[in-house]
Parts: structure tokens; C-alpha cells; sequence
């Protein structure tokens, strides 16, 4: 019998066997990334936020609340976890997530927000 969680004579390898040295190399990859963004939610001011930033930024499956109930219900303000999800996207040049409205709609909504002179 072939245990389905083993790589040993699985049958996919017939079809593409793994590549040790590319499986490693992304491996390191991966782990740099990680701690990257580990870094940079020990590192923030307020790394529980940060984490819940982060969180909402990659579209961490645990996120079920929009970013201000949740960010409500930990006690750090309205917009406080959506910010700093803007900035770690800006940081890692990452896209907005399913949870974060566009950089237009922002960028509209601070003109909207600006007094005019």
C-alpha cells in the first residue's frame, strides 16, 4: 500500500519526479521570506497588531471580521489594523487583500477627508 504522505515511490513522481536541490532551495526561500515578516512584527511598534496586520494582509484563513470589528474587539481602534496592513503590503509591495479596499478608494477617500484651501 502507498502511504499518500510520503514522497518515497509516490506515483506522481513517475509524472514529475522532485527535484532535492530545487525543493531545498525553495525551502530557504520560503524560511527568508518567513523571517522577514516575523521581523517585522516583532519589530513594529505594537507587534499584536502587526500580527493581526499581517493576518489580514495575506489572507490568513483565521481572519472571519472585517478589519475594524476585529480591530474593535482587540481594543485598537477602528482603522488601526487596517493601516498597518497598508504598510506592510507598501513594505513587501504586495497587492491589497480581499479585506483592504483599493489604493484608489483610499487615496479618494483622503481627498475627500482634506479641507480645501
Amino acid at each position: 500500500m502507498i502511504d499518500p504522505f510520503s514522497y518515497e515511490d509516490h506515483p506522481i513522481d513517475n509524472i514529475e519526479p522532485i527535484n532535492e536541490d530545487e525543493t531545498r532551495d525553495f525551502a530557504r526561500h520560503l524560511l527568508a521570506h518567513n523571517n522577514r515578516v516575523l521581523e517585522w512584527i516583532i519589530n513594529a511598534q505594537n507587534p499584536h497588531l502587526a500580527a493581526w496586520a499581517v493576518a489580514y494582509a495575506t489572507n490568513w484563513i483565521g481572519c472571519t471580521k472585517s478589519m475594524s470589528e476585529q480591530g474593535k474587539i482587540l481594543g485598537f481602534g477602528y482603522a488601526a489594523i487596517s493601516k498597518v496592513a497598508r504598510d506592510f503590503c507598501e513594505t513587501y509591495n504586495l497587492p491589497p487583500s480581499k479585506w483592504m479596499k483599493s489604493q484608489q478608494y483610499v487615496d479618494a477617500r483622503r481627498e475627500q477627508a482634506t479641507p480645501n484651501e
